[in-house]
């Protein structure tokens, strides 16, 4: 099974509480190179109605706001002053992203000498190796991981990261 996510989304009804579409229903079997997905039996592309901003501050989708962190458990195992470059900084998404993990490039966080220790993970979670190059951990994160975690992403703020294209600018906030 593929899916299909459009940015703007899929005009289609609302049905228990979310938008969208089987593509391939006028299509009699399965979508193959050639094929138009957009034809007048199934909805529009990029029409689809967008829930309402909160009421205070930008709209979430909006590109400059930066993402909200929480401090990590390993904030001991960092140099001081890298949860400050974390958040003062801006950090590039880099191609080699995908969903177990969004690669960002930027000054390097600083780690101490701590040894690393395999445990639990959550989506969300910013791992740092000792190249001090962080990577978020995505929906298809390991379970475990070893490399100290110095924050993770706000929980709203995680579908915000994850839409960030490839080689756009991230920057972070407490």
């Amino acid at each position: 099974m593929t899916y299909l996510a459009v940015r703007g989304g899929i005009a289609a009804p609302l049905v228990l509480g979310g938008r969208g579409a089987l593509l391939c229903a006028g299509l009699g079997g399965l979508v193959r190179a050639g094929h138009r997905l957009l034809t007048a039996e199934l909805p529009e592309v990029g029409d689809a109605e967008r829930p309402p901003a909160p009421a205070a501050g930008a709209a979430p989708d909006a590109p400059d706001v930066p993402i909200r962190l929480i401090a990590g458990p390993d904030f001991d195992h960092f140099a001081p002053g890298a949860l400050d470059l974390l958040v003062s900084s801006d950090y590039r998404v880099l191609p080699s992203s995908d969903r177990v993990g969004t690669r960002i490039d930027g000054p390097a966080l600083p780690r101490t000498a701590v040894p690393e220790v395999s445990r639990p993970m959550v989506i969300g979670a910013i791992e740092v190796p000792r190249d001090g190059k962080p990577i978020v951990l995505g929906p298809e994160h390991p379970t475990t991981g070893g490399y100290p975690v110095i924050a993770v992403v706000a929980r709203a703020d995680l579908g915000r990261l994850f839409s960030i294209r490839l080689g756009s600018t991230v920057r972070f906030t407490r």
